[in-house]
């Protein structure tokens, strides 16, 4: 393995106690970067697997480059590899790239932002959405608001386009009307876009903004001198899918609808028990949506911009905010 890379090595044997990989076992080979929601997806992968898999989990660095990925395959021959997080699939692809035509194992994508347009990269693979689609916000934001939800804005950014148009028909067939403000060229600095994006947005009469993962729009500066400043006397719902978003001191988010990591995981190793029973297969299998999410609301803001909700729906949240 290369000298540079800090290369942090987790075996998780399921079959056997020992350092080496067990003759006639199947497999799994786990890349995943450092991050305790990413633990959560190992988790209730090898939870849901035990018995039926031995797994040796690796934690990857922005070091990791494709000899590392190579030594890995070498040493453990894996049946079917799972890739956590862009880091790890990165990687993967590098790994992929300089081995073209070679002929690899399966390889499972979670947890991973724009999981569609990398698996294009990446030969025999399939794997799970890592976005949560708009139209699940937004009907549980609906039944938590005592005012009717119809239209919902989104400001994206130009390449964003094809994701934000499915999203448009998720939405249709709910009854909602996501209707989008793009941005387009190349800077990084969105902060004025953002302002008027979301001004357009409530001239064109949303009832709430759906704020998309998307790291350019959500940098420290996109907050600060965007988001905030431009939301700052809106009183609409915002939904965000980070936590970290609806729990900051900025107050910036105040539904969230987020992914469970552990039942990420979950479903996770239920593609793989599939793939295992069809002769590890992944022929004809389509990217799949997320299928468990958490609900938060924060209800000092609620409260702040005099969003009026149901009280009763309270107890249908995961986590609710008070202050």
């Amino acid at each position: 393995m290369s000298s540079h890379c800090k290369f942090y090595f987790i075996l998780v044997f399921l079959f056997s106690g020992l350092g080496t990989p067990v003759y006639g076992v199947d497999i799994a080979l786990v890349l995943r970067s450092e991050s305790k929601a990413f633990e959560q997806v190992v988790n209730g992968l090898t939870d849901d697997l035990k018995g039926d898999l031995q797994f040796s989990e690796h934690v990857v660095d922005r070091g990791t480059d494709a000899s590392d990925i190579q030594s890995l395959v070498d040493e453990v021959s894996p049946n079917v590899v799972v890739l956590v997080g862009n880091r790890s699939i990165n990687a993967y692809i590098q790994y992929q790239q300089v081995n073209k035509g070679e002929d690899f194992p399966p390889a499972i994508v979670l947890a991973a932002l724009y999981v569609d347009q990398l698996a294009v990269k990446i030969d025999n693979v399939t794997g799970i959405r890592y976005e949560i689609p708009a139209v699940t916000s937004a009907i549980h934001l609906r039944s938590l608001l005592k005012h009717d939800v119809k239209k919902i804005g989104v400001v994206y950014r130009a390449w964003m386009k094809d994701f934000i148009e499915e999203n448009v028909q998720y939405c249709k067939r709910e009854g909602f009307d996501l209707i989008g403000y793009e941005i387009g060229g190349k800077s990084k600095r969105y902060s004025s876009k953002i302002k008027k994006g979301i001004a357009h947005l409530i001239d064109e009469g949303v009832d709430a903004l759906w704020v998309i993962n998307d790291n350019a729009l959500l940098n420290s500066e996109s907050l600060v001198k965007g988001w905030i400043p431009g939301l700052k006397n809106i009183n609409k719902p915002v939904i965000v899918s980070v936590k970290s978003i609806i729990l900051s001191k900025f107050k910036f988010g105040s539904f969230a609808v987020v992914l469970d990591h552990y039942d990420l995981g979950v479903q996770g190793a239920s593609i793989i028990a599939e793939i295992m029973d069809n002769n590890w297969s992944v022929e004809g299998r389509e990217i799949e949506l997320p299928l468990s999410v958490r609900k938060m609301v924060n209800l000092a803001i609620f409260k702040k911009k005099g969003i009026e909700f149901n009280v009763k729906k309270l107890s249908e949240m995961d986590e609710v905010i008070w202050d």
